[in-house]
């Protein structure tokens, strides 16, 4: 990679318009995911790739071909693609690609710095005076690439074990359980000098069960009377909630699962006790047109025979 940017830059100063900065990173994601359901193994795979992003500028620090067009849209695409490499180490292979995208990368970036010289002479002059990019101290870092300290023919009976209890009860309708692993190797490599490999590995374990169509809901009095409510979603803020809470279990539970953000979902874990709150919101469902199931799951049977046996 370093030879290729080194080679590269060194044909294209012989050029009119030479690039002033050109950038090669590549990554390297290798990944098991395993996924169970009800004691049975849903998928289960590995995978591994490379992929390729280069950074190639034209003009000089101040003002350069990746200067946003006012009026027009955003250069974004321009600015990050993500090139499929080959997997294997085979230099030449690699080169070939490195070669064809720099080549089309310097033609693209000649193209928009006269499209932004252009619109600067015909727009009035910019509030945003700041240069398009910053010269860097060089960077010498590198870390041994990591590797996986998992098994995956063990974790996919450790899934099937977890998730199998589910399958006795028939108002369960989702019981799944996932676990990923991801390790990211990046390369970069830069026309100013810098050398960086970064390494990391992460693990998520998912385990999450839903029933869909709670039946009922009961307001519960101090005195021990019971009200049922019909209809109903808990509302307001947790702060609130936390404020009314009169009791708490001595045993804790553990939730996992995904919360939604505008980014994107966020995997989250919350560990706490059963909580009896004493006052807490309410406002009334929206109805659904959902039914429950017509067929009686093929557990419930045995699942109420075993709730009749206990104590």
């Amino acid at each position: 990679m370093q030879e290729e940017l080194t080679r590269s830059i060194n044909l294209l100063e012989e050029q009119p318009v030479a690039p002033y900065f050109l950038s090669y990173e590549i990554t390297e994601t290798q990944g098991i995911t395993v996924r169970a359901s009800f004691g049975a193994l849903t998928y289960s795979d590995e995978s591994r790739g490379r992929q390729l992003d280069i950074d190639l500028r034209v003009g000089d620090y101040a003002f350069d071909n990746t200067h946003q067009v006012r009026g027009g849209p955003s250069n974004w695409s321009d600015r990050y693609s993500m090139i499929e490499i080959p997997i294997e180490d085979d230099p030449d292979a690699i080169r070939s690609v490195l070669w064809y995208h720099t080549d089309k990368k310097y033609k693209r970036a000649l193209e928009q710095l006269t499209t932004v010289k252009t619109n600067i002479q015909v727009k009035v002059e910019e509030e945003d005076q700041s240069d398009d990019f910053s010269k860097e101290p060089v960077e010498r870092y590198v870390e041994a690439v990591a590797s996986f300290d998992i098994a995956r023919d063990a974790w996919e009976a450790k899934l099937k074990k977890y998730t199998a209890p589910f399958a006795q009860y028939g108002d369960i309708y989702e019981a799944d359980a996932s676990l990923w692993a991801n390790i990211s190797t990046r390369q970069y490599v830069n026309s100013e000098g810098s050398e960086i490999q970064t390494s990391q590995v992460l693990y998520r374990l998912f385990i999450y069960a839903f029933n869909v169509l709670p039946i009922m809901v009961y307001r519960i009095y101090i005195d021990g009377r019971e009200e049922l409510v019909r209809g109903v979603d808990l509302i307001g803020t947790p702060l609130t909630a936390f404020s009314q809470i009169a009791a708490a279990d001595d045993q804790m539970d553990v939730f996992n699962g995904i919360c939604g953000a505008e980014s994107g979902g966020v995997p989250v874990a919350a560990v706490s006790p059963g909580i009896f709150i004493s006052q807490i919101e309410v406002q009334k469902k929206e109805k659904s047109q959902e039914r429950r199931p017509i067929l009686k799951a093929p557990f419930s049977e045995a699942a109420e025979a075993a709730a009749d046996d206990l104590p």
